[in-house]
């Protein structure tokens, strides 16, 4: 699944198959620690991902 070792919004959500919004929503309602940052952009490492596609699969999709 991962190749790299850190991904940002768009990349984790292309890697995960899902929308940027959707791992957004998760952020917002606090389904998942917000991730480190750097240069004010969210940095999404290994268990970051792992944590997301478990959310994700469990059908905690996110809404626009």
């Amino acid at each position: 699944m991962m190749d790299k070792g850190q991904y940002l919004l768009g990349e984790a959500a292309g890697v995960l198959h899902c929308q940027p919004y959707q791992i957004t929503y998760l952020l917002a309602t606090r389904k998942i620690p917000e991730p480190m940052r750097i240069g004010g952009r969210r940095i999404f490492r290994a268990a970051d991902m792992k944590r997301i596609a478990k959310m994700l699969k469990t059908g905690e999709r996110g809404s626009p």
